[in-house]
């Protein structure tokens, strides 16, 4: 009876499929544990990458090495870092990997892997320690920067205008298909030329300093994003030009209230402020003209300058003070988003500083002259539609800010 025992196989099979299914479970737990890891690790690692970045652009704006590590702990606690399981540490420079010594910030972060059944299989802990390094990236200063995010174009270069910006570049920061828009028989030369969305006709660019125009690009900082009227506009007296001769009229500086156009000549005091309340300032022939040295021409309520027929201009910023290297301003919180001007300054024009448009659309026909030290263009959006030069060999000299430079920040490893 006990030899046929022995050789007796029934319920074999459930015996070994009941012995095994303590493995097979403990498979199924090792694999939901183990997908866990690798997802808690991606996570953690997007973690790093936006507080490398954010830390970056907080040394590249507040050029303040220090803020570095308060920066990426506070960017990582709010993107659900726990820091009572894992630590963050920023090196600027960074301190390891391919970018040691470079300008930028590599981030070190540590946690401890939560284990949920996995404990019951493992004898340690299980902690990740992932990297990020973001670089300061140095770009060339631009000379035009279109502001508007969504415009298309938000810069354009159309007709047969020739544009000259050699030494500086042109940026729109709109998110756009066809952010910048080059077209017709136009011809347009810059080191460089960059938008956040695409760029259309960049094969027709001449550019000295880039290999291509950049598209995708970070966003350029608006270096006149705090600029303001001066306080207490609705006090000031409203004043109106004085007759010097027949064709000459003088302007004092002060706050104008009602608009006023010349066909002669408009001389503005020198080192002074003006102020135009809802009123326009315009010059009516290609005549006219309008000049003024160490001046700001400021626009507010919808007060806007004219020049449509080609009046000469020569034109200098202030070179210290608030206003600094601002020679024409229009109050963002007073002017319309979208309002149009159009500015045909002749060949011969001379402004130096820049031109801060904000809200408008502008459109330039001819701005300045090879003469000038340093125009820029700042406006919610730029079409050039006639031959300009503009110039960035001596702003430090006229007062003006950089727009651009040191353009961003971009995630490397």
């Amino acid at each position: 009876m006990l030899r046929q025992f022995a050789k007796d196989r029934k319920g074999s099979t459930t015996l070994v499929f009941a012995l095994a299914i303590p493995v097979f479970l403990g498979g199924i737990v090792m694999a939901v544990e183990v997908g866990h890891w690798h997802q808690n690790k991606s996570r953690l690692q997007n973690m790093a990458d936006n507080a490398a970045i954010a830390a970056a652009r907080e040394i590249r704006i507040l050029a303040d090495r220090a803020d570095a590590q308060l920066t990426a702990q506070g960017d990582a606690f709010e993107n659900g870092f726990d820091f009572s399981i894992g630590k963050i540490t920023a090196h600027n420079p960074p301190i390891s990997g391919n970018y040691v010594g470079k300008k930028g910030v590599e981030i070190i972060l540590e946690q401890d892997q939560p284990l949920y059944l996995g404990k019951y299989f493992l004898d340690q802990q299980i902690t990740h320690k992932i990297r990020a390094t973001a670089l300061i990236l140095d770009g060339v200063p631009a000379c035009v920067l279109a502001l508007s995010p969504d415009a298309s174009p938000g810069l354009k270069i159309s007709g047969s205008a020739q544009i000259d910006i050699t030494g500086c570049s042109a940026h729109s920061n709109s998110y756009a298909t066809g952010a910048m828009e080059m077209s017709g028989s136009a011809s347009f030369t810059a080191d460089c030329a960059s938008a956040i969305g695409t760029i259309l006709g960049e094969e027709d660019m001449n550019l000295t300093a880039c290999s291509g125009a950049e598209e995708h690009a970070l966003q350029m900082s608006d270096p006149y994003s705090d600029l303001s009227v001066p306080a207490g506009v609705a006090a000031m007296p409203c004043i109106k030009p004085k007759k010097k001769s027949k064709s000459v009229e003088t302007l004092a500086s002060g706050r104008y209230c009602k608009s006023i156009s010349t066909n002669g000549t408009y001389v503005l005091e020198d080192g002074g402020t003006f102020i135009f309340d809802g009123a326009d300032l315009s010059l009516q022939s290609s005549a006219s003209v309008l000049t003024g040295k160490n001046v700001t021409l400021i626009f507010m309520n919808g007060g806007l300058f004219n020049n449509i027929n080609g009046g000469l201009i020569n034109l200098s910023a202030k070179t210290s003070g608030e206003y600094s290297g601002v020679v024409m301003y229009a109050d963002r919180d007073t002017t319309p988003i979208g309002s149009n001007m159009t500015l045909n300054g002749n060949q011969t024009s001379t402004i130096e500083g820049v031109l801060y448009f904000p809200t408008i659309d502008l459109k330039l026909n001819g701005a300045s002259s090879s003469t000038s030290d340093c125009t820029h263009v700042i406006a919610y959006t730029v079409e050039f539609t006639g031959n300009t030069k503009l110039t960035n060999t001596n702003c430090a000299g006229v007062g003006t800010s950089e727009i651009g430079g040191a353009d961003g920040v971009a995630l490397f490893e």
